[in-house]
């Protein structure tokens, strides 16, 4: 995962949390609380956050490692993409599936591929189903997001929606 996507993920939790703050202040308008303040927590959270983001790697590393997958830790999307086309070239990939490459960075990644005589099938408006299957099915490298990673169980959740095929 690369870390503009873990800034992302944080910074959605971030903004969940203060909306639940702004919500619960409305809500309790007029109540008085002994519970802390949902800022003095947040604050708590990002000063230890860094610390345990890296925690967090490493244990998502670890699982996912220990089930059998395999971990790339990637600086920036360039990264990302110079990884892919490495592997595509060791494993001799005729053919790929990827997601829409507008739903996720990297769409300079499948046009590379293209150019290195691969063959790339994108989920995309438009496509038929029955054909992207049966091209997945006979796929030598699929391309993803991930919407999620669970660290806990080296899990990766990717949600299925339009150009996001499951």
């Amino acid at each position: 995962m690369t870390k503009a996507a873990r800034a992302e993920i944080l910074k959605s939790i971030r903004d969940a949390l203060q909306g639940e703050h702004q919500q619960q202040a409305v809500a309790e308008e007029g109540k008085t609380s002994a519970a802390p303040s949902m800022p003095n927590s947040i604050e708590r959270t990002k000063e230890g956050g860094e610390v345990r983001e890296l925690e967090l790697v490493a244990r998502f590393e670890h699982e996912l490692t220990r089930v059998g997958g395999r971990f790339y830790h990637a600086e920036n999307v360039q990264e990302v993409c110079d990884y892919v086309k490495k592997l595509a070239a060791e494993r001799f990939v005729q053919s790929a599936v990827s997601w829409d490459s507008s739903k996720f960075e990297g769409g300079e990644l499948l046009k590379d591929l293209e150019i290195a005589g691969i063959e790339v099938a994108q989920d995309y408006q438009g496509v038929r189903r029955e054909d992207l299957i049966d091209k997945s099915i006979k796929a030598d490298l699929c391309i993803s997001g991930v919407d999620y990673a669970l660290a806990d169980t080296g899990t990766l959740v990717l949600c299925a929606g339009e150009g996001k095929a499951r």
